[in-house]
């Protein structure tokens, strides 16, 4: 108990892994759909800005496409002077790989780390603040949502296996916190192991480590289509 009364009161050190290294297949552009505008700003930068406003977090670490290093530092950097940035990190071929190069590049004395897709432009503030809350009391942490409708577990054939009770399913969102040398760990152990996981959280699972799910927003959408970018579009529309 001593221990953590004492973290409370210096408080835990903070960082933020974004990752924009996905390519737009399926918005059908060439380059990195976190680069995309909206009202003529980045998506990636709408999805920085709640951690470079929230007191908390001490530094930032962009993981983003070899071809994408130089616009980031020529265009996004030159109109967006973020106080919190670290040197870019050149992503893998995998989310999960750019992950785990963003978590290796960090070199600070860091107690949390905070991973975040960089086309997730709509955190908010208290979301965030929620989330770190729960990290005092906790090696892990989730923002999610409940499912509003209905799910199936179908086989490769198309046909319906089982239908799970819908109060028990959660639909996943980033950011996700954790202690940093657990999900490094995680990362570590996945990689030797030869697993490959849809997020962060089910690598930390592995290792027998408690997630806990945080109140989200339906607000903090993923943008990965077209019809999502109209969706944002819509949304800044309301928020302005």
């Amino acid at each position: 108990m001593a221990t953590r009364v004492a973290l409370k009161a210096i408080g835990k050190r903070v960082a933020g892994v974004i990752v924009a290294a996905g390519e737009g297949r399926r918005m059908g552009t060439p380059g990195s759909k976190a680069f995309l505008p909206i009202n003529g700003i980045p998506i990636v930068v709408y999805a920085i800005r709640p951690f470079e406003a929230c007191s908390r977090v001490q530094s930032l670490y962009p993981v983003l496409r070899e071809d994408d290093v130089h616009a980031w530092r020529s265009e996004i950097l030159k109109k967006f002077p973020f106080k919190k940035m670290k040197p870019p990190v050149v992503g893998g071929s995998s989310r999960q790989e750019s992950v785990r190069l963003g978590l290796e590049s960090i070199r600070e004395d860091i107690d949390i780390v905070l991973i975040h897709d960089g086309v997730r432009p709509f955190v908010g503030a208290r979301v965030l603040e929620r989330l770190l809350a729960t990290m005092e009391e906790t090696q892990a942490a989730v923002l999610a949502v409940p499912a509003k409708e209905t799910m199936k577990i179908v086989d490769s054939s198309g046909h319906v296996l089982e239908t799970p009770a819908r109060k028990a399913l959660w639909q996943i969102q980033t950011p996700q916190a954790f202690e940093y040398s657990t999900v490094l760990a995680a990362h570590h152990k996945a990689l030797a192991d030869g697993i490959t996981a849809t997020d962060d959280a089910t690598l930390v699972e592995r290792l027998g480590v408690p997630v806990k799910i945080v109140q989200g927003s339906y607000r903090n959408i993923k943008i990965t289509t077209n019809e999502d970018l109209i969706t944002a579009q819509s949304l800044l529309k309301e928020e302005e």
